[in-house]
């Protein structure tokens, strides 16, 4: 089994469009089981299945950088294994409702 860490600065999605959607003065982390992911511009999206604050299941919609750019850090859709366990860290998004995360970092296992 793959394992990777990577560190991806959120500078580089203020420079490409609007973070209003997420609380960036505020960090996360979430543990779970990569259910798919979509290894798409301009932005990879990866969907957890882990748990809220309350210990309820919950699907995350983890919003990264472009293909290009995570591929450039050391990522790229052959690291990622549906049903592998990751850790996200990032800013999770203003309506607590839709499960959303700017991704931040990655680890997987």
């Amino acid at each position: 089994m793959k394992s990777v860490a990577l560190s991806i600065g959120i500078v580089s999605l203020l420079a490409h469009h609007s973070t209003a959607a997420f609380d960036v003065k505020q960090q996360i982390t979430i543990e779970g089981v990569l259910l798919r992911y979509a290894w798409i511009n301009p932005h990879v999206f990866l969907w957890v299945e882990g748990t809220d604050k309350d210990g309820k299941t919950v699907t995350w919609e983890v919003e990264g950088s472009p293909p290009a750019f995570l591929a450039r850090q050391g990522l790229t859709k052959d690291v990622l294994e549906v049903g592998s366990r990751v850790t996200v860290h990032g800013s999770p998004g203003r309506d607590p409702k839709r499960g959303l995360v700017l991704m931040n970092t990655l680890e997987t296992r």
